[in-house]
């Protein structure tokens, strides 16, 4: 399998909807994939936000402290005021991740993201790759790590992931 031709393969786009997020995630498909997490949150908003309520939540100022680190030209950045890649992953479950990430969980961490008032007035949009349409693609957690980490030195590294 070629892994560039993997992430060729289409990737699916939703507008995520506060008011309608339980008829959206059903748009979702209950398969493995990579995601990608969009948004036009300034990163200045988001370095804001610092401890949560549940510690299984990410600490997004933590988070974007971290890719700090890294070089200028490897992390992803905002363009005016566009939407813009923040964070990116892998789940053996693309739905119930997207649920995880935008609504929160209890039993893992997430960005929880309409948890977070400061967070909802801003565009939010959840884009994936069904892994489960590839040709011969037999799912494991260590070929989509590969995929994902393969993935982020195309794109550049989301501010949000911090591994």
């Amino acid at each position: 399998m070629n892994i560039e031709k993997i992430l060729e393969s289409p990737w699916y786009t939703i507008k995520m909807d506060l008011e309608r997020i339980k008829d959206i995630l059903k748009e979702v498909p209950r398969k493995p994939g990579l995601y990608n997490i969009l948004t036009s949150t300034p990163k200045e908003v988001l370095e804001e936000i610092h401890l949560r309520k549940d510690p299984k939540h990410y600490n997004i100022s933590n988070k974007i402290k971290n890719t700090n680190k890294l070089p200028e030209n490897l992390r992803i950045r905002q363009k005016e005021n566009d939407e813009y890649v923040v964070y990116s992953g892998h789940s053996y479950c693309l739905r119930q991740r997207a649920s995880e990430h935008f609504k929160g969980s209890k039993g893992t961490a997430c960005l929880a993201i309409y948890q977070l008032e400061e967070l909802k007035d801003y565009e939010w949009t959840f884009q994936y790759l069904d892994l489960s349409k590839i040709h011969n693609y037999e799912d494991s957690k260590l070929f989509r790590v590969c995929l994902e980490q393969f993935y982020r030195t195309k794109i550049g590294w989301p501010i949000l992931c911090d591994q």
